[in-house]
């Protein structure tokens, strides 16, 4: 019978292809200082998971990464160290959620955001240089959005 060999060569294909997310190169952890991340070590005491950002597009401004949301502007995006990795070579986010799966976002994307906010601002473990200060979400899910 010929399924289980059409079957095995359609699996073997697919394998093989990939997504784009999956050829990207380069990442390196986002605290390393060679990336336009704001990034914390953990949640603020404060912090609150209730909110969500976006949509909105991933922009860099003054070599800082931030959501340019619709509704609220420019947010600087605080990332957690340890689930967080940067590529310069394709401006992009490698991001691990609490029980999922990686998940890549590039710059000029359109995101939506989950996470918090939290006053005062958290204990930054790397803060770009030329990051204003201003609003900030710590970074809990991020998603791509085709509107």
């Amino acid at each position: 019978m010929r399924w289980p060999v059409v079957l095995w060569c359609l699996g073997v294909a697919a394998a093989a292809c990939g997504s784009e997310a999956d050829s990207l190169t380069g990442f390196i952890p986002a605290a390393d200082g060679e990336s336009p991340l704001a990034v914390v070590e953990a949640p603020p005491l404060d912090y609150e998971l209730h909110a969500a950002y976006g949509p909105g597009e991933l922009t860099v401004v003054n070599d800082c990464l931030f959501l340019d949301s619709v509704e609220a502007g420019a947010i600087l995006l605080a990332w957690p160290s340890g689930s967080t990795e940067w590529s310069a070579e394709s401006d992009a986010v490698r991001f691990t959620a609490a029980g999922e799966s990686p998940n890549v976002v590039r710059v000029g994307d359109d995101v939506i955001v989950a996470g918090g906010e939290s006053a005062p601002s958290p204990s930054w473990l790397q803060q770009p240089i030329g990051c204003p200060e201003g609003i900030w979400a710590f970074v809990t899910s991020i998603r791509t959005y085709n509107s």
